[in-house]
Protein backbone atom coordinates (compact mmCIF):
# COMPACT_ATOMS: atom_id res chain seq x y z
CA UNK A 1 0.00 0.00 0.00
CA UNK A 2 2.71 2.43 0.91
CA UNK A 3 4.54 1.67 -2.22
CA UNK A 4 1.08 2.63 -4.27
CA UNK A 5 0.57 5.71 -2.58
CA UNK A 6 4.30 6.90 -3.34
CA UNK A 7 4.15 5.85 -6.83
CA UNK A 8 0.96 7.68 -6.85
CA UNK A 9 2.19 10.82 -5.58
CA UNK A 10 5.11 10.78 -7.72
CA UNK A 11 2.94 10.43 -11.41
CA UNK A 12 0.96 13.84 -9.17
CA UNK A 13 4.09 15.68 -9.14
CA UNK A 14 5.46 14.50 -12.84
CA UNK A 15 1.99 15.66 -13.74
CA UNK A 16 1.86 19.00 -12.06
CA UNK A 17 5.76 19.63 -13.49
CA UNK A 18 5.17 18.99 -17.21
CA UNK A 19 1.99 21.64 -16.94
CA UNK A 20 3.98 24.21 -15.44
CA UNK A 21 6.43 23.57 -18.09
CA UNK A 22 3.71 24.03 -20.68
CA UNK A 23 2.42 27.25 -19.33
CA UNK A 24 5.78 28.35 -19.08
CA UNK A 25 6.58 27.44 -22.67
CA UNK A 26 7.51 30.43 -24.98
CA UNK A 27 6.18 31.20 -28.53
CA UNK A 28 8.40 32.33 -30.68
CA UNK A 29 6.92 34.62 -33.62
CA UNK A 30 9.18 35.71 -36.37
CA UNK A 31 8.45 39.17 -37.35
CA UNK A 32 9.41 40.83 -40.91
CA UNK A 33 12.10 43.00 -40.88
CA UNK A 34 10.38 45.61 -42.87
CA UNK A 35 7.18 45.94 -40.48
CA UNK A 36 9.67 47.47 -37.45
CA UNK A 37 10.00 50.94 -38.00
CA UNK A 38 13.25 52.39 -38.64
CA UNK A 39 13.87 55.78 -36.49
CA UNK A 40 13.96 57.79 -40.09
CA UNK A 41 13.60 61.35 -39.80
CA UNK A 42 12.48 63.57 -37.31
CA UNK A 43 8.75 64.14 -37.53
CA UNK A 44 7.34 67.09 -38.61
CA UNK A 45 4.79 69.45 -36.72
CA UNK A 46 2.85 68.50 -39.04
CA UNK A 47 2.55 65.10 -39.80
CA UNK A 48 3.67 61.66 -38.38
CA UNK A 49 4.38 57.99 -40.28
CA UNK A 50 1.68 55.89 -39.98
CA UNK A 51 3.64 53.90 -37.83
CA UNK A 52 3.52 56.71 -34.71
CA UNK A 53 -0.20 57.37 -35.50
CA UNK A 54 -2.06 54.04 -36.17
CA UNK A 55 -4.01 54.22 -33.29
CA UNK A 56 -5.36 57.50 -34.31
CA UNK A 57 -5.25 57.14 -37.82
CA UNK A 58 -8.89 56.22 -38.09
CA UNK A 59 -10.08 59.37 -35.58
CA UNK A 60 -8.23 62.09 -36.79
CA UNK A 61 -5.85 63.66 -40.06
CA UNK A 62 -3.24 65.68 -39.26
CA UNK A 63 -3.63 69.43 -40.80
CA UNK A 64 -1.17 68.36 -44.23
CA UNK A 65 -3.91 65.37 -45.21
CA UNK A 66 -6.92 67.88 -44.07
CA UNK A 67 -5.51 70.38 -46.48
CA UNK A 68 -4.77 67.64 -49.18
CA UNK A 69 -8.52 66.52 -48.84
CA UNK A 70 -9.91 70.04 -48.99
CA UNK A 71 -7.97 70.45 -52.57
CA UNK A 72 -9.49 67.00 -53.45
CA UNK A 73 -13.11 67.84 -52.16
CA UNK A 74 -13.04 70.66 -54.27
CA UNK A 75 -12.12 69.00 -57.56
CA UNK A 76 -15.00 66.56 -56.80
CA UNK A 77 -17.22 69.09 -56.35
CA UNK A 78 -15.99 71.51 -59.83
CA UNK A 79 -16.86 67.98 -61.68
CA UNK A 80 -20.57 67.72 -60.98
CA UNK A 81 -22.82 69.02 -64.26
CA UNK A 82 -24.05 72.34 -63.39
CA UNK A 83 -27.82 70.62 -61.99
CA UNK A 84 -26.56 68.84 -59.70
CA UNK A 85 -24.59 71.83 -57.69
CA UNK A 86 -27.85 73.61 -58.27
CA UNK A 87 -30.16 70.97 -56.79
CA UNK A 88 -27.92 70.89 -53.65
CA UNK A 89 -26.84 74.55 -53.08
CA UNK A 90 -31.08 74.25 -52.55
CA UNK A 91 -31.08 71.82 -49.70
CA UNK A 92 -27.91 73.45 -48.42
CA UNK A 93 -30.28 77.69 -48.26
CA UNK A 94 -32.88 74.93 -46.59
CA UNK A 95 -30.74 72.89 -43.98
CA UNK A 96 -28.66 76.12 -42.86
CA UNK A 97 -32.00 77.73 -42.40
CA UNK A 98 -33.18 75.70 -40.00
CA UNK A 99 -30.45 76.25 -38.16
CA UNK A 100 -31.25 79.99 -38.52
CA UNK A 101 -34.66 79.36 -37.84
CA UNK A 102 -33.87 77.69 -34.36
CA UNK A 103 -31.43 80.62 -33.48
CA UNK A 104 -33.69 82.90 -33.94
CA UNK A 105 -36.74 81.07 -32.06
CA UNK A 106 -34.69 80.05 -28.70
CA UNK A 107 -33.10 84.24 -29.04
CA UNK A 108 -37.04 85.31 -29.41
CA UNK A 109 -37.69 83.44 -26.27
CA UNK A 110 -34.68 84.66 -24.26
CA UNK A 111 -36.50 87.94 -23.62
CA UNK A 112 -36.32 88.00 -19.98
CA UNK A 113 -32.43 86.77 -20.53
CA UNK A 114 -31.77 89.87 -23.15
CA UNK A 115 -33.18 92.52 -20.66
CA UNK A 116 -30.73 91.56 -17.56
CA UNK A 117 -27.40 89.88 -19.91
CA UNK A 118 -27.97 90.81 -24.00
CA UNK A 119 -24.45 88.74 -24.24
CA UNK A 120 -25.90 85.77 -22.36
CA UNK A 121 -28.82 85.87 -24.57
CA UNK A 122 -26.77 85.97 -28.09
CA UNK A 123 -25.04 83.55 -26.69
CA UNK A 124 -27.88 81.35 -25.89
CA UNK A 125 -29.14 81.52 -29.65
CA UNK A 126 -25.72 80.74 -31.00
CA UNK A 127 -25.26 77.63 -29.84
CA UNK A 128 -28.54 76.09 -31.53
CA UNK A 129 -27.03 77.55 -35.32
CA UNK A 130 -24.17 75.32 -35.87
CA UNK A 131 -27.60 72.92 -36.48
CA UNK A 132 -27.63 73.89 -39.73
CA UNK A 133 -24.15 73.15 -40.91
CA UNK A 134 -23.90 69.97 -38.68
CA UNK A 135 -26.94 68.69 -41.61
CA UNK A 136 -24.93 70.18 -44.30
CA UNK A 137 -21.65 68.77 -43.89
CA UNK A 138 -22.91 65.55 -43.06
CA UNK A 139 -25.06 65.57 -45.88
CA UNK A 140 -22.34 66.34 -48.28
CA UNK A 141 -24.52 69.09 -49.96
CA UNK A 142 -23.30 72.44 -51.07
CA UNK A 143 -22.29 75.88 -49.06
CA UNK A 144 -21.66 78.82 -51.18
CA UNK A 145 -19.29 80.23 -48.32
CA UNK A 146 -17.51 76.83 -48.01
CA UNK A 147 -17.37 76.50 -51.66
CA UNK A 148 -15.46 79.93 -52.05
CA UNK A 149 -12.17 77.96 -50.59
CA UNK A 150 -12.84 74.54 -52.50
CA UNK A 151 -12.97 76.38 -56.09
CA UNK A 152 -10.09 78.60 -55.20
CA UNK A 153 -7.53 76.44 -53.97
CA UNK A 154 -6.58 75.18 -57.16
CA UNK A 155 -5.53 78.42 -58.51
CA UNK A 156 -2.36 77.90 -55.83
CA UNK A 157 -2.21 74.16 -55.68
CA UNK A 158 -2.32 73.44 -59.72
CA UNK A 159 -0.40 76.45 -61.37
CA UNK A 160 -0.28 73.97 -64.24
CA UNK A 161 -3.86 73.49 -64.78
CA UNK A 162 -5.55 75.43 -67.77
CA UNK A 163 -6.32 78.79 -66.18
CA UNK A 164 -9.98 79.01 -68.42
CA UNK A 165 -10.78 75.54 -66.80
CA UNK A 166 -10.34 76.68 -63.21
CA UNK A 167 -11.93 79.89 -64.17
CA UNK A 168 -15.15 77.62 -65.34
CA UNK A 169 -15.09 75.47 -62.69
CA UNK A 170 -15.13 79.01 -60.22
CA UNK A 171 -18.21 80.26 -61.99
CA UNK A 172 -20.10 77.25 -61.94
CA UNK A 173 -19.51 76.20 -58.53
CA UNK A 174 -19.64 79.39 -57.09
CA UNK A 175 -22.74 81.16 -59.45
CA UNK A 176 -25.20 77.62 -59.00
CA UNK A 177 -24.14 77.69 -55.51
CA UNK A 178 -25.59 81.37 -55.25
CA UNK A 179 -28.67 81.23 -56.66
CA UNK A 180 -29.52 77.34 -55.18
CA UNK A 181 -28.56 78.91 -51.50
CA UNK A 182 -30.30 81.86 -52.22
CA UNK A 183 -33.34 79.99 -53.36
CA UNK A 184 -33.61 77.34 -50.55
CA UNK A 185 -33.31 80.04 -47.60
CA UNK A 186 -36.57 82.32 -49.74
CA UNK A 187 -38.37 79.06 -49.70
CA UNK A 188 -37.43 78.54 -46.04
CA UNK A 189 -38.29 82.00 -45.10
CA UNK A 190 -41.62 81.52 -46.88
CA UNK A 191 -42.54 78.26 -45.07
CA UNK A 192 -41.35 79.49 -41.67
CA UNK A 193 -43.07 82.75 -41.88
CA UNK A 194 -46.85 81.80 -43.15
CA UNK A 195 -46.96 77.92 -42.27
CA UNK A 196 -44.85 77.97 -39.11
CA UNK A 197 -45.09 81.46 -37.00
CA UNK A 198 -47.19 83.53 -38.20
CA UNK A 199 -47.65 87.46 -37.38
CA UNK A 200 -47.43 88.64 -34.18
CA UNK A 201 -45.34 85.31 -33.22
CA UNK A 202 -42.28 86.24 -31.27
CA UNK A 203 -40.05 84.89 -33.58
CA UNK A 204 -41.44 87.09 -35.97
CA UNK A 205 -41.47 89.87 -34.07
CA UNK A 206 -37.34 88.74 -33.60
CA UNK A 207 -36.88 88.26 -37.63
CA UNK A 208 -38.56 92.36 -37.86
CA UNK A 209 -35.70 93.31 -36.03
CA UNK A 210 -32.50 91.36 -37.34
CA UNK A 211 -33.28 92.43 -40.64
CA UNK A 212 -33.77 96.05 -40.22
CA UNK A 213 -30.08 95.82 -38.09
CA UNK A 214 -28.75 93.88 -41.03
CA UNK A 215 -29.57 96.36 -43.44
CA UNK A 216 -28.86 99.97 -41.75
CA UNK A 217 -24.99 99.13 -40.21
CA UNK A 218 -23.53 100.54 -43.51
CA UNK A 219 -21.67 98.66 -46.43
CA UNK A 220 -17.67 99.10 -44.97
CA UNK A 221 -19.24 97.48 -41.45
CA UNK A 222 -21.14 94.77 -43.25
CA UNK A 223 -17.93 93.83 -45.32
CA UNK A 224 -15.88 93.84 -41.72
CA UNK A 225 -17.92 91.78 -40.07
CA UNK A 226 -18.03 88.81 -42.79
CA UNK A 227 -14.31 88.67 -43.15
CA UNK A 228 -14.55 86.92 -39.30
CA UNK A 229 -17.48 85.26 -40.07
CA UNK A 230 -16.44 83.08 -43.29
CA UNK A 231 -13.01 82.64 -41.98
CA UNK A 232 -14.46 80.86 -38.68
CA UNK A 233 -16.66 79.23 -40.85
CA UNK A 234 -14.02 77.73 -43.15
CA UNK A 235 -12.02 76.98 -39.82
CA UNK A 236 -15.11 74.97 -38.23
CA UNK A 237 -15.15 72.97 -42.11
CA UNK A 238 -11.32 72.59 -42.11
CA UNK A 239 -11.77 71.41 -38.53
CA UNK A 240 -14.55 68.85 -39.42
CA UNK A 241 -12.21 67.71 -41.86
CA UNK A 242 -9.99 66.55 -39.60
CA UNK A 243 -12.53 64.49 -38.01
CA UNK A 244 -13.66 60.54 -39.25
CA UNK A 245 -16.46 60.40 -36.91
CA UNK A 246 -20.03 62.18 -36.60
CA UNK A 247 -18.96 63.21 -33.50
CA UNK A 248 -15.71 64.43 -34.42
CA UNK A 249 -16.87 66.17 -37.17
CA UNK A 250 -20.10 68.00 -34.91
CA UNK A 251 -17.91 68.73 -32.34
CA UNK A 252 -15.17 70.63 -34.58
CA UNK A 253 -17.54 72.85 -36.04
CA UNK A 254 -19.85 74.36 -32.62
CA UNK A 255 -17.49 76.48 -30.89
CA UNK A 256 -16.23 78.41 -34.40
CA UNK A 257 -20.42 78.67 -35.40
CA UNK A 258 -21.64 79.43 -31.97
CA UNK A 259 -18.83 82.07 -31.70
CA UNK A 260 -19.27 83.72 -34.81
CA UNK A 261 -22.99 84.22 -34.33
CA UNK A 262 -22.63 85.24 -30.82
CA UNK A 263 -20.24 87.56 -31.87
CA UNK A 264 -22.39 89.10 -34.47
CA UNK A 265 -20.69 88.25 -37.36
CA UNK A 266 -22.44 88.62 -40.98
CA UNK A 267 -22.37 85.21 -42.71
CA UNK A 268 -24.36 85.70 -46.87
CA UNK A 269 -26.29 82.56 -46.85
CA UNK A 270 -27.43 82.85 -43.22
CA UNK A 271 -28.71 86.36 -43.92
CA UNK A 272 -30.44 84.91 -47.57
CA UNK A 273 -32.94 83.43 -44.78
CA UNK A 274 -33.15 85.84 -41.99
CA UNK A 275 -33.89 89.03 -43.75
CA UNK A 276 -36.54 87.89 -46.09
CA UNK A 277 -37.98 86.58 -43.28
CA UNK A 278 -38.22 89.43 -41.24
CA UNK A 279 -39.25 91.47 -44.08
CA UNK A 280 -42.57 89.07 -44.80
CA UNK A 281 -43.33 89.42 -41.20
CA UNK A 282 -43.54 93.44 -41.93
CA UNK A 283 -39.98 94.79 -41.86
CA UNK A 284 -39.62 98.06 -43.56
CA UNK A 285 -36.74 96.38 -45.45
CA UNK A 286 -37.06 96.76 -49.24
CA UNK A 287 -35.29 94.68 -51.96
CA UNK A 288 -32.85 97.03 -52.80
CA UNK A 289 -32.08 96.74 -48.89
CA UNK A 290 -31.28 93.35 -48.58
CA UNK A 291 -28.91 93.11 -51.90
CA UNK A 292 -27.08 96.60 -51.57
CA UNK A 293 -26.95 97.09 -47.87
CA UNK A 294 -26.58 93.21 -46.92
CA UNK A 295 -26.15 90.30 -49.75
CA UNK A 296 -23.51 92.46 -51.49
CA UNK A 297 -20.79 93.76 -48.93
CA UNK A 298 -21.55 90.66 -47.29
CA UNK A 299 -20.51 88.57 -50.08
CA UNK A 300 -17.21 90.15 -50.54
CA UNK A 301 -16.15 89.88 -47.45
CA UNK A 302 -16.91 86.17 -46.74
CA UNK A 303 -14.74 85.54 -49.93
CA UNK A 304 -12.04 87.69 -48.77
CA UNK A 305 -12.62 85.70 -45.14
CA UNK A 306 -12.79 82.33 -46.22
CA UNK A 307 -10.05 82.57 -49.39
CA UNK A 308 -7.74 84.14 -47.23
CA UNK A 309 -7.76 83.17 -43.97
CA UNK A 310 -8.15 79.30 -45.16
CA UNK A 311 -7.42 78.90 -48.62
CA UNK A 312 -4.38 81.32 -49.06
CA UNK A 313 -2.50 81.60 -45.36
CA UNK A 314 -3.35 78.38 -43.77
CA UNK A 315 -2.34 76.85 -46.60
CA UNK A 316 0.39 78.61 -46.64
CA UNK A 317 1.51 77.96 -43.49
CA UNK A 318 1.11 74.32 -44.20
CA UNK A 319 4.32 74.58 -46.48
CA UNK A 320 1.57 73.60 -49.58
CA UNK A 321 3.52 75.40 -52.05
CA UNK A 322 7.02 74.29 -51.49
CA UNK A 323 5.74 70.68 -51.50
CA UNK A 324 3.48 71.02 -54.83
CA UNK A 325 6.35 72.68 -56.05
CA UNK A 326 8.38 69.55 -55.02
CA UNK A 327 6.30 67.29 -57.08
Amino acid sequence: MDNESGSGDTHCEMAAVGRRASMNRVAVVTIPTNSVPSAGPPLSPYSMSKAHVAPLQQLLLDPVTTMDTIVETGGVRASRVWWRILLSSILGGVYLSFGGAFSIFVGAGAGGVRDESPHLASLLSALVFPMGLGIILLGGVDLLTSNMVYVSLPFLTHPHREVKTKLLDFVKVLGMSFFGNFLGSLLAAWYFDAVVWGSGHLASEAAKRIAVNKTTQGFGIAFGKAVGANWLVNIAVFQATTATSTLGKLSAIWMPITAFVAMGLEHVVANMFSIPCGMLAGADVSVGDLLGQNIAPVLLGNYVGGVLGVGCLQWAALEGYARRKAE
